[in-house]
């Protein structure tokens, strides 16, 4: 019994994981790692586009500055939604209510 519990959890735990790193639009799924013409494909155009700098990405022994951008959308379902990238490829995706 204690193991199918568990196995019921990690399970619930998975999927719920899987959501945190995708985003439906309205021509298709967008996940963690697309680039932002992936993103442009399916999402359309984000109402505004802020400029968060430069962060420092290691490749070995070499370290890189990537720019990072905030993509914000406001589908017309109350959420909105903000895509940051690196690089110019997708590493998280924020969901907050819009009032």
């Amino acid at each position: 019994m204690l193991k199918r519990l568990m196995f019921s959890l990690a399970v619930i735990l998975a999927a719920s994981q899987a959501q945190a790193t995708t985003l439906r639009c309205e021509k298709g799924l967008i996940s963690y790692g697309d680039s932002t013409f992936d993103v442009v494909s399916k999402c359309g155009q984000p109402v505004a586009v802020i400029d968060r700098g430069y962060t420092e990405v290691r490749h070995g022994n070499r370290v890189d500055g990537v720019k990072v951008e905030e993509w914000i959308y406001t589908p017309s379902g109350g959420m909105k939604q903000s895509l940051r990238f690196q690089g110019g490829q997708l590493t998280d995706i924020q969901s907050t209510r819009n009032n």
